[in-house]
C-alpha cells in the first residue's frame, strides 16, 4: 500500500463511530432496558399481589386456628342452666352465627373459669360497610349470674364475604345442628369466603374433629 492509503486508513479509524453504528448500538440499548423494565414490571407486580394474597390467608389462618382450637375443647357444660352448648343458627338480620361452650378461652382476669361460652357472628364491617366481617364474643362460663362477664364483640377477619358450616352427623352432612337434640357432630367443615384488595373473592375451607364426648 501506498504512503497515502495508509494515511487515509488511520484517519478513518480515528474518526469514531459511524452514523449507522450509533444508531445500531442505541436500538440495540433501547431493546435491553425496556426488556429489563419489563421483567422489572412483572416481578414487582407479582410480588405485590403475592403480599396482597398473604394478607388474605393471614386472615383466614387466623380464623381457622382459633375455631380449630375451640372446636377441639368443646364442653358438654357452662352454657344456660349450666348446660353445654353446641349450636348454628342466623341473628336478626340473617347472618350466621355459631355457639359453643368450650376450654379454649382467651380471657384474662380473675374471674375466669376456664370455660366460655363463645359466639361467632357475620356482620357488618362498622369501619368499611360496604364489605363485613367475622365477629367473635366470648362469656365467662360456670360463674353465678351476677358474676357472669361478657367481653365486648372482637373483629376477628374483616373482608368476610360468606360463612358457610356443615356437619357430619351419622354419616350425613347438615347446614344446621343442635347438639342439645342431636349431640355433637363427627365434624365440622367451614368454608370461609374472602375478598382482597383487588375484589377478588378467595374460598378456603377445613374440616375439624370433634371430641367423643357424652353431650347433655
Amino acid at each position: 500500500m501506498s504512503p497515502r492509503s495508509c494515511s487515509e486508513l488511520r484517519e478513518r479509524a480515528s474518526g469514531g463511530f459511524t452514523l449507522l453504528e450509533v444508531l445500531v448500538a442505541i436500538s440495540i440499548a433501547a431493546i435491553v432496558l425496556t426488556t429489563v423494565y419489563g421483567v422489572f414490571t412483572s416481578i414487582s407486580g407479582a410480588k405485590e399481589r403475592l403480599e396482597k394474597d398473604g394478607e388474605v390467608y393471614q386472615r383466614a389462618r387466623v380464623v381457622f386456628d382459633r375455631l380449630g382450637r375451640e372446636l377441639r375443647g368443646v364442653c358438654p357444660v357452662g352454657g344456660p342452666e349450666r348446660k353445654g352448648v353446641f349450636r348454628t343458627g342466623t341473628d336478626a338480620d340473617g347472618n350466621p352465627t355459631l355457639e359453643l361452650t368450650t376450654s379454649a378461652t382467651a380471657q384474662l382476669g380473675v374471674q375466669q373459669t376456664g370455660i366460655a361460652l363463645i359466639r361467632y357472628t357475620l356482620a357488618p364491617d362498622p369501619e368499611n360497610r360496604s364489605s363485613r366481617a367475622l365477629f367473635r364474643t366470648e362469656q365467662s362460663a360456670l360463674l353465678s349470674d351476677e358474676a357472669i362477664r361478657q367481653n365486648g364483640a372482637i373483629r376477628l377477619a374483616t373482608g368476610v364475604d360468606r360463612l358457610e358450616w356443615r356437619f357430619l352427623h351419622q354419616d350425613q352432612w347438615r347446614d344446621e345442628l343442635d347438639a342439645a337434640q342431636d349431640g355433637l357432630p363427627l365434624l365440622a367443615e367451614l368454608t370461609l369466603t374472602m375478598t382482597d384488595a383487588r375484589g377478588e373473592k378467595l374460598p378456603f375451607r377445613s374440616a375439624f374433629e370433634l371430641p367423643d364426648i357424652t353431650w347433655r
